[in-house]
């Protein structure tokens, strides 16, 4: 697919789920809450065969969010891609200082900094990053060529063997990974879906009752699929 087709339609799809943000709370890993993560599609575990010992979530999408709301001390990390511009917002009630490699940003309540692509910010692998009044999660910066994805190209009309028309467990089985549902966006009965784990995966979004007989009614392909 063109690239001018493909940022058309990534316009379009951004467009329906844009200032939706989701809350993260897995107790069960220990997590606080007062963190809450968005991304054009929401969050999913990364492989323990990427991140071993490590309970992360991948962001996902070209411009996913990192939102801070509360003091608390969060016990997680997120995985982001090297093409990632990572929005960082503070929804809290005071303004917020990140201790930002490029140096000290100063955030206003309600307002946000953006990385640009973070890979020509932050060194591969885990990255502690001070912020003040809130706790900033570990983000762990994935190498290209540790995706589940990589070297699977996008094509005209499809990605890799992928192609719109195919249910989500077709295209899972297709690829030898797992499609994840990870968000309904406006429209009956339409999802958004992702390669499990992986912030380099392709947008697919689907129509049906969201299991993997959900049909693929676009693939929208970033970073270096695109």
């Amino acid at each position: 697919m063109s690239g001018a087709g493909a940022s058309t339609r990534l316009l379009r799809l951004r467009s329906l789920i844009i200032g939706v943000t989701f809350l993260v709370v897995l107790a069960a890993a220990g997590i606080a809450v007062g963190v809450s993560l968005r991304s054009d599609e929401q969050h999913v575990a990364a492989p323990a065969s990427i991140l071993p010992d490590h309970d992360c979530v991948a962001l996902t999408g070209p411009e996913p969010w990192i939102t801070l709301y509360a003091n608390s001390e969060p016990h997680y990390c997120v995985v982001v891609a090297e093409f990632q511009n990572i929005q960082m917002w503070n929804k809290g009630m005071k303004p917020m200082t990140v201790d930002w490699p490029d140096g000290e940003r100063q955030v206003a309540v309600d307002d946000h900094f953006d990385t640009g692509p973070i890979g020509g910010v932050l060194q591969v692998g885990p990255n502690e990053i001070a912020a003040e009044p809130f706790v900033m999660p570990t983000i762990w910066l994935l190498s290209e060529s540790l995706s589940p994805t990589s070297g699977i190209e996008g094509t005209d009309d499809g990605f890799g063997p992928v192609r719109v028309g195919m249910t989500l467990d077709e295209a899972s089985a297709e690829l030898g990974l797992r499609l994840k549902k990870v968000e309904p966006v406006p429209g009956p009965n339409r999802w958004i879906a992702a390669v499990h784990g992986d912030p380099y995966s392709p947008t697919f979004l689907a129509k049906g009752s969201g299991d993997g007989t959900s049909v693929i009614v676009e693939i929208l392909l970033h970073g270096p699929h695109r």
